[in-house]
């Protein structure tokens, strides 16, 4: 009887850059929706999330993903479906 070795490696990601949203979402966390562009305003799309994604209220998430390392600039971008705003708060890590 022959015996099967399976080895499982890490995904290693070479030249990325980490980037880590931090949402602290409001009472209302399905009015919530983010995009990441790359370069500028309206760029190629990097990441995001669409309303509805966040259900939980009045509490803490961790989105994480990965951007090519040779980016320099970036655009984040946040918005509020029913356009009051949000009393939550975010910040990025990259």
């Amino acid at each position: 009887m022959k015996k099967l070795l399976l080895l499982l490696l890490p995904i290693i990601t070479f030249a990325q850059k980490e980037v880590i949203v931090h949402m602290n979402t409001d009472q209302y966390p399905t009015e919530t929706r983010w995009v990441l562009y790359a370069d500028s305003l309206y760029g190629a799309i990097l990441e995001e999330v669409s309303y509805g994604y966040y259900t939980q209220s009045n509490a803490s998430h961790s989105d994480t993903f990965y951007i090519p390392d040779n980016l320099t600039d970036v655009t984040f971008i946040i918005w509020d479906s029913y356009g009051d705003g949000m009393s939550g708060s975010y910040y990025v890590d990259i």
